[in-house]
């Protein structure tokens, strides 16, 4: 079964899922695009009420753990002025998003 995007937002129904994310995933969008953090990745996904496009994946974004054994903290990314500015546990990344 298909709905649109006008049609979920008025029934609370879900255009699409996509697996393979762990817990703890901090997510913003921005220009039509989802920057989501899962674990040690970033993913870069066209928001679109078709389907999961995947733009692009950054793996292995540290090798840190926090003091309970996870992905060293679920901390939001942050979007500002053309940079994509991720913390991990021991740094922040900053990556110039065009």
């Amino acid at each position: 079964m298909s709905f649109s995007a006008e049609n979920s937002r008025k029934t609370g129904n879900t255009l699409w899922q996509e697996g393979g994310f762990k817990s703890g995933v901090s997510m913003i969008a921005a220009d039509g695009l989802l920057f989501a953090r899962s674990f040690q990745s970033l993913f870069l996904i066209e928001a679109s009420p078709k389907g999961y496009v995947l733009k692009s994946k950054v793996e292995k974004l540290h090798n840190e753990t926090n003091s309970w054994g996870k992905d060293g903290g679920w901390v939001m990314p942050v979007l500002s002025r053309g940079k994509l500015y991720i913390r991990t546990p021991s740094e922040l990344i900053c990556y110039k998003v065009k």
